[in-house]
């Protein structure tokens, strides 16, 4: 095999991986609007996994969805047209399926679906990666890349972590949002108990 048929690989995690994933875990504890925090780590993200694009995929509230909420990098019309997909269509529905990574190597099913070439040249390839926690998957992230390259094993184990630590975040403000739902309830019941024993 010559060495122009050849993928390449992205390079090894550094330190500078490390800081993000620092990062990462400080922003998850300091920040509980999801989709803020979404948006603002795609970008290192993408960096980091030395990928072309990216997009960050929640599960719709009924479950039978991948809803987009961020993208970076995507051609002008896929945000809009790629809003809502199946919650099992492709490689995305793959890799919430499965809950685990899956490489595309071709996304040609995908412009299938939306048309020849939707993805654009610098987006051939792609990374799923779940966001998950506790077995349970919360979203998908998309890792785009050109003809020809590939993240290392050691990008996709960061990949994977980072993926972790994020649907661990997601979970925890799901539950910040449930306490605070249940400690509004029981004041509102406090209080019109007290109105009640006042009358």
């Amino acid at each position: 095999m010559n060495a122009a048929a050849m993928p390449t690989s992205v390079s090894r995690p550094s330190a500078s991986d490390a800081g993000l994933l620092a990062e990462i875990a400080a922003g998850l504890s300091a920040d509980s609007d999801m989709g803020a925090l979404l948006q603002r780590f795609l970008e290192p993200i993408v960096r980091l996994a030395g990928a072309s694009a990216g997009a960050v995929r929640v599960l719709s509230d009924a479950g039978d969805q991948l809803v987009m909420v961020s993208s970076i990098g995507l051609p002008g019309g896929t945000a809009g047209s790629e809003h809502a997909v199946d919650r099992h269509c492709g490689h995305c529905g793959a890799a919430a399926d499965t809950q685990t990574l899956v490489w595309a190597a071709d996304i040609d099913d995908c412009n299938k679906r939306t048309g020849p070439g939707f993805f654009g040249n610098d987006c051939r390839r792609l990374l799923a990666v779940p966001r998950q926690h506790r077995g349970r998957v919360l979203g998908v992230y998309n890792l785009f890349y050109a003809d020809g390259e590939e993240p290392t094993p050691e990008i996709r184990g960061v990949l994977k972590t980072i993926g972790e630590l994020i649907g661990l975040a997601m979970n925890n403000a799901a539950l910040e949002v449930e306490t605070l739902r249940t400690r509004l309830t029981h004041e509102r019941q406090a209080m019109a108990a007290e109105v009640h024993d006042s009358i």
